[in-house]
């Protein structure tokens, strides 16, 4: 659609459709994509979590905290506040 040398770096796909006359399909190119970061964003820290209380147990970890278990809700809590702090902290220092 685009020569290399004419690429949007900030939005390329939905550049080279507008650059075509297509905007409503550059609109739905951009929705769709912002819904996939913030999908993606709103849960990525999560498997984290899950694979860090299996890390202490093969002494990657410090196994005394990271693979403390809620009694009530049998979740490893402690290590997925703190990979939730550790992406809000990354999400932070990003932010433009």
């Amino acid at each position: 659609m685009v020569r290399w040398q004419d690429v949007n770096i900030e939005a390329p796909i939905a550049r080279a459709f507008i650059d075509r006359g297509l905007t409503t399909a550059s609109h739905v190119i951009t929705l769709v994509a912002l819904a996939g970061l913030t999908a993606h964003v709103g849960h990525a820290p999560w498997p984290d979590a899950g694979c860090s209380i299996r890390w202490p147990m093969t002494a990657f970890l410090p196994k005394k905290f990271f693979a403390a278990i809620h009694p009530k809700f049998r979740t490893p809590y402690k290590n997925t506040i703190a990979v939730g702090l550790l992406a809000a902290i990354v999400a932070a220092s990003h932010h433009r």
